[in-house]
C-alpha cells in the first residue's frame, strides 16, 4: 500500500490554523493567512501558471 508523503512544514501551517491535512487531502482554512505566510516564490509560480494558461487558451489548434 502506498502512503502520501508530506513535508513537515505542513505542521506549522496546521498549528497556525491555515490548513488541515488528513489522509492525503489538504484543505485551506484561511487563504489570506496562507498567502501572507507564503514566500515570494508562491507569487512567481502563480504568475507563471497564469501566463501559460492564458497563452494556451489563445493558441490555435494543431491539425
Amino acid at each position: 500500500m502506498a502512503h502520501d508523503r508530506v513535508e513537515k512544514d505542513h505542521f506549522a501551517l496546521t498549528k497556525a490554523g491555515l490548513i488541515t491535512y488528513q489522509r492525503g487531502r489538504l484543505t485551506v482554512i484561511d487563504r489570506s493567512g496562507l498567502e501572507a505566510a507564503s514566500c515570494e516564490c508562491c507569487w512567481t509560480a502563480t504568475e507563471m501558471v497564469q501566463q501559460v494558461t492564458t497563452q494556451g487558451s489563445t493558441r490555435p489548434k494543431r491539425g
